[in-house]
């Protein structure tokens, strides 16, 4: 199987000069004696750095103009300014049924600078839904007006309903890039990839209220180099979930995204209360060091 995606990557390659002829693909596939060149990466693959700030995915159901569509953007006008140093961030604004809860993650190696703008640009795509962007999801209910934007480097969403300790699985959004990745056996990537994860998702659940974030590696058995053959990863969940909360929520997506792209060498899943990364290749960086400012949560009348 590998040797067949091995294969497939000289026909996504940005150069055309680099893709082989017919001719070529049939001596690589039917000769397994032949060690096959290392690919350059595709043209759609893309790498995430701590100074890029990629949209990776966004929801959306709400399509009114009203009182609630007036408060969700006086709220979300103020989340950038509202965020301290760990990261987060959650508010409302509103009365009754016209009240807007809000919420923000950055990455935890993210700078705070980096956090605001990507907060920023995350809530100017939140603006234009519906009008650009998916309505609905599996699940979705629609009584609650509601919409999430995930960046490489932040999540933001808003609700008419509380999600402050509320543990949200859904909707959820999976990507995944295969790259050059020469194996023997595939338990070989998958097994350790699984067992990283697994240990991230509980270190990151015994976070404290401030910070549910782990990050590591591991190295792949039998690769020929240590620097190619070394999985990284990163787990984050939303620090109001309780430390089950956090673990039940990593442990589904983690599982869920198994279950199909384990083939994966990289890959994340994404939920509006934890999210995964892993590569084959450093991208996470050092947590921001400073002094830490304490969790409040704001309410609507912080801003009246």
């Amino acid at each position: 199987m590998m040797r067949y995606i091995h294969t497939g990557l000289f026909f996504v390659q940005e150069n055309a000069a680099e893709r082989p002829t017919m001719g070529s693909v049939v001596v690589m596939l039917s000769s397994s004696s032949l060690t096959l060149s290392v690919s350059s990466e595709p043209g759609f693959f893309q790498h995430s750095n701590n100074s890029e700030n990629e949209l990776l995915s966004y929801f959306c159901n709400y399509t009114s103009s009203d009182t609630y569509k007036t408060n969700r953007d006086t709220l979300l006008s103020s989340l950038s300014a509202g965020i301290n140093q760990y990261g987060f961030y959650s508010s409302s604004y509103g009365e009754d049924s016209d009240t807007v809860y809000a919420m923000v993650l950055c990455r935890a190696d993210v700078e705070l600078d980096l956090c605001r703008e990507c907060i920023d640009n995350a809530i100017a795509k939140l603006e234009l839904c519906p009008d650009d962007g998916p309505l609905i999801w599996l699940g979705h209910d629609p009584s609650d007006k509601f919409g999430i934007v995930w960046y490489d480097n932040c999540t933001v969403k808003y609700s008419s309903k509380v999600m402050e300790g509320i543990m949200a699985g859904d909707p959820r959004s999976f990507l995944w890039a295969y790259i050059d990745v020469t194996i023997i056996d595939q338990n070989q990537f998958t097994n350790p990839l699984r067992n990283l994860l697994n240990n991230l998702r509980v270190q990151a659940a015994e976070g404290g209220t401030q910070r549910k974030f782990a990050s590591g590696s591991t190295p792949i058995p039998g690769g020929p180099s240590p620097d190619n053959y070394t999985i990284y990863a990163l787990t984050q969940c939303t620090p109001d979930l309780s430390t089950q909360d956090c673990s039940d929520c990593l442990e589904g997506v983690i599982n869920v995204f198994l279950g199909y792209c384990d083939a994966s060498a990289g890959g994340r899943g994404l939920s509006p209360s934890c999210n995964f990364r892993y590569e084959i290749r450093p991208f996470f960086g050092e947590i921001p060091s400073g002094i830490y400012l304490p969790y409040i949560s704001r309410s609507s009348d912080s801003f009246t």
